[in-house]
């Protein structure tokens, strides 16, 4: 396997390990049991591993190695509003509706809501935008599976943005206000073991 593949499959490997919350706030992230487990050496791991540094889905300090985040409630408050800012702003700039009607089907709930966000961050209007969209939204997905606990009604929520034709601005203000408000059940559920 050449290095570039093998960094790239690590890469991937435990991107979709972070999306889906699998590893719990705050625990190091081990490049040797890593590369161990994704059958590599340890380079092409430690490389995905700075990659997710850049990326913000880890934290790398010198001495310390890497660990997966651990969100406060202001710091993910701000990650959402900083989400639905990006969002907002992708409404205001170009018609998103054609994004959200291309609903995700029978997809986990978390899935069908990231799945949503990327149709947004496809259509051509921002590549800043886009990237910042998409990354904000690889960041709130293990979040994304906890509201799945919290709130009982997420298909129903899901529903209507996906059916919404107008008055777009507002609907995304309403679901982001409610996850702000709810932070520290979302930390909690996140944070279950």
């Amino acid at each position: 396997m050449s290095p570039v593949h093998a960094m790239e499959r690590s890469y991937g490997a435990i991107k979709e390990m972070l999306r889906k919350g699998q590893v719990a706030s705050g625990v190091r992230l081990e490049a040797n049991v890593l590369a161990q487990e994704l059958g590599v050496s340890m380079t092409p791991v430690r490389d995905a591993l700075h990659r997710l540094v850049g990326e913000r889905l880890v934290e790398g300090t010198s001495g310390e190695g890497f660990r997966v985040p651990r969100y406060s409630e202001a710091n993910l408050r701000n990650l959402y509003e900083w989400n639905a800012a990006l969002m907002i702003l992708s409404a205001r700039t170009v018609d998103i509706s054609p994004a959200l009607h291309a609903t995700g089907g029978g997809l986990p709930l978390a899935d069908r809501f990231s799945g949503l966000v990327e149709r947004i961050a496809r259509l051509d209007f921002s590549r800043e935008i886009s990237v910042a969209l998409l990354n904000t939204s690889d960041r709130l997905q293990p979040f994304r599976i906890a509201e799945c606990s919290v709130f009982g009604d997420l298909a129903r929520e899901l529903d209507t943005l996906e059916a919404t034709t107008s008055g777009i601005v507002n609907t995304l203000r309403l679901l982001h206000a409610r996850r702000i408000r709810a932070v520290a059940k979302i930390l909690h559920q996140r944070d279950k073991p």
